[in-house]
Order: C-alpha cells, then sequence, then structure tokens
C-alpha cells in the first residue's frame, strides 16, 4: 500500500513537470520553459544626460594633466635609472677629465688624494694633486671617487680603447731617471728612490742609501712625481 501511494505521488509530479508546473508554486509564478524575457515598455525616451558644468570639465583636465605628469616622470625616472645602470669607472672618470672638476680618490691603501683627473691609461690614472705634484693611480686601487656637490654624473658613456699603460709610462720616463715616490699594496709606508730600471713586470729605484729596491709593476697603488711632471 505504501508502494501505490508512493507511485501516486510520482506520476502526480510528473505530471506536474509535464505541463511545466512545479509542485508548490501558483501557475502565474511558473515560468513557461523557452519563454522569452519581458520587453521593457516602449514609447518612454530616456532621460538626456546632463551637460557638465565648468567645474567638472576644469577637476576632469586638472586629473588627465596630472596622470599625464605622472606618466613623464615615471618615464624620465626608467630612462634615468637605466643610465645609472650603464655607468661604469672609466666612463666616469672621462667626464671628469673633459670637466676638470676637482675630486677626492681614496685608495686601497687608506690614503686619500685631492686634485683633478688628468690622464687616464689602460690600467691607471693620471690625477694633478693640489700641490702641483702627479700622481699615477693604479685603477684597481681606486676604492672610491669623491665628486663635489655641483657635480653630478654617472659614467655612462662609451670609452675609446686605451693602450697606453702604467708601464708605457714608466718607460717613458726612465731616461731622465725621475725621483718617485711609491705606495705598494700591503704596505702603509711610501718608498722613495730614483727610478733607475724597468723590467716586464719590475720597477727597480735606488733608494737615497745606495741599496736597490725590486718592485713587482702588479703591487703598485701608487707613483707620484714630483711637481712640474
Amino acid at each position: 500500500m505504501c508502494g501505490c501511494a508512493g507511485s501516486g505521488l510520482t506520476n502526480r509530479a510528473g505530471n506536474f513537470r509535464e505541463h511545466g508546473f512545479r509542485p508548490g508554486y501558483p501557475r502565474h509564478m511558473v515560468a513557461e520553459a523557452g519563454s522569452p524575457s519581458p520587453e521593457p515598455e516602449t514609447g518612454q525616451t530616456p532621460p538626456d544626460a546632463p551637460e557638465p558644468t565648468l567645474e567638472e570639465l576644469e577637476r576632469f583636465t586638472a586629473e588627465a594633466g596630472a596622470e599625464e605628469a605622472v606618466r613623464r616622470l615615471g618615464h624620465e625616472a626608467w630612462l634615468r635609472q637605466r643610465s645609472e645602470e650603464a655607468g661604469h669607472l672609466q666612463g666616469l672618470l672621462t667626464d671628469l677629465a673633459e670637466r676638470r672638476d676637482p675630486v677626492g680618490v681614496a685608495l686601497s691603501s687608506g690614503a686619500h688624494r685631492n686634485g683633478h683627473v688628468e690622464a687616464i691609461g689602460a690600467d691607471f690614472i693620471g690625477l694633478r694633486l693640489d700641490d702641483g705634484g702627479l700622481s699615477l693611480l693604479a685603477l684597481t686601487s681606486i676604492a672610491l671617487v669623491h665628486l663635489g656637490p655641483d657635480t653630478d654624473l654617472v659614467g655612462d658613456r662609451p670609452t675609446p680603447i686605451r693602450d697606453t699603460n702604467l708601464h708605457s709610462v714608466l718607460e717613458r720616463l726612465l731616461s731622465d731617471q725621475p725621483q718617485v715616490t711609491i705606495v705598494v699594496a700591503g704596505s702603509t709606508t711610501a718608498q722613495t728612490g730614483t727610478l733607475e730600471r724597468l723590467g716586464q713586470d719590475l720597477m727597480m729605484l735606488r733608494s737615497a742609501d745606495g741599496s736597490m729596491v725590486h718592485v713587482p709593476l702588479p703591487s703598485l697603488i701608487e707613483v707620484r712625481l714630483s711637481p712640474g711632471r
């Protein structure tokens, strides 16, 4: 008997679904399957959008101008960042040599030299010191280059290939046998003597007491010449 009652309910639910009805809902509340959505009422014209006021136009123009300014600033900042990323020591030194701006150079020995860049070689710079002397500094010994407050350089310029190196400069000086003061890596004491001989990677100084000092060129941090050179 329970099975019959269940069967009857199932048949009635099927009839409801077949005719588009749902049990428990009035017929007018059940949408016919596939029936189109109701169309909006015709004959009504939507109201015109109000004209923008002068204040609104000015505000829009200001906002657009601000967005453009931000975009330009962002682009300029991007260009500057790319320029700074391309900076290199040789480019910076070339700029300084052309401008002859005063600079301070800190060396790996702990010493500090002030002057302006006068010459640039493949592995050294010539720094004209404030007292008139010339200091030949190995590029590998430069720990810091301090620019003045009015100098803003990046060094993002291409530089020519330079053939002149420290050895070739010392070779030119050799005929005059000048007196030089040198500083080498691992020592804070300067050594003064007369440049008498030069090998492939070795320079020889005659000390004041007559002894000979042999200096490997790769160990040189600085070769300082007296004023007038």
